[in-house]
């Protein structure tokens, strides 16, 4: 499975990688491909700030970070149910009503930060979930059918840490000072 994300940094090197500026915002990405951001881009405005509408998208994050206006404004990066294969990696994203919601299928999310949000990070069915730390939010992590989730960290989350549907896998993973701690769908494996 993480070969994939392995594969993602590899093709870095032999894709052109489009940088995502400031101007950019809000972006709607409706190609496959490699995407970095490279320095700080916030949005001030109640929008989403990163839409994507295609297959086979990777975010990287490269220095720099993802910043709503705070809990009422929008989603930081947000994918519809249609579209699979979202990758965001060494994400730091904080003030959006919900950080990432990838409804899709197949999504990863690897060595993110996401805090001050409404909903840290909301996964579709077969998800993966890796080195993901989210605080200070209402709801920390919400995962689809099937997510594997490992070596992540919920804390401070005032409603919910971790929400998992049916017949997810959940490793290594802390849950610290929320109102629920995790909530697990049947077959689940904790």
């Amino acid at each position: 499975m993480w070969l994939m994300l392995a594969g993602a940094e590899a093709a870095e090197k032999a894709l052109p990688v489009r940088e995502i500026t400031p101007d950019d915002l809000p972006l709607v990405i409706s190609n496959s491909g490699l995407y970095a951001i490279v320095t700080d881009l916030q949005v001030e405005e109640p929008v989403d700030a990163i839409t994507v509408n295609a297959d086979d998208v990777t975010i990287i994050f490269k220095g720099g970070s993802l910043v709503g206006g705070g809990r009422g404004s929008g989603t930081g990066i947000v994918q519809g149910p249609e579209y699979r294969g979202l990758t965001v990696q060494e994400g730091r994203i904080r003030g959006w009503s919900t950080g990432i919601r990838a409804a899709g299928t197949s999504n990863h999310v690897e060595a993110t930060t996401v805090h001050s949000c409404t909903t840290g990070i909301v996964v579709g069915t077969g998800a993966a979930i890796r080195r993901v730390t989210v605080s200070n939010c209402v709801d920390g992590i919400v995962a689809g059918q099937g997510a594997r989730l490992v070596f992540s960290t919920v804390l401070g989350c005032s409603r919910r840490g971790l929400v998992a549907g049916s017949d997810c896998t959940i490793g290594a993973c802390t849950v610290y000072d929320c109102g629920d701690g995790i909530a697990a769908g049947e077959g689940t494996v904790v």
